[in-house]
């Protein structure tokens, strides 16, 4: 389907939210640690291994990233939404760090969100 500038995709129209879902990555050094224990799930990997990536990690400040993108891709599109006069609502959820897609999925049907495009 091809859009002029500006025009509306249909099937946002029928949505009330759209959900940004992501990898998820440590926020904090500290977080470095049980966020690879909840990536790798029980997965014997060397110590040697976990310790090269926690120092990966530390090399680049103690955290990913990808968190922060994600949070303005979504800060982005509540500005795209409102400018357009559409009633979404954004949200994100994380697979492996805060906010967790489970909590954010809670939230949302608290919020009474009953119908939603997840990216």
């Amino acid at each position: 389907m091809s859009l002029a500038r500006g025009e509306t995709p249909p099937q946002l129209l029928s949505h009330q939210a759209v959900l940004l879902i992501s990898f998820g990555g440590p926020a904090s050094a500290d977080e470095i640690r049980p966020f690879l224990a909840r990536v790798l799930k029980g997965i014997p990997i060397p110590k040697e291994r976990v310790e090269e990536v926690v120092r990966h990690y530390e090399a680049v400040g103690g955290r990913s990233p990808l968190n922060e993108i994600t949070f303005k891709q979504a800060q982005a599109l509540r500005r795209l939404f409102k400018e357009r006069g559409l009633p979404l609502s954004v949200y994100v959820g994380m697979r492996n760090s805060s906010p967790f897609l489970a909590e954010t999925l809670k939230q949302m049907a608290q919020d009474g969100i009953k119908k939603a495009l997840g990216f």
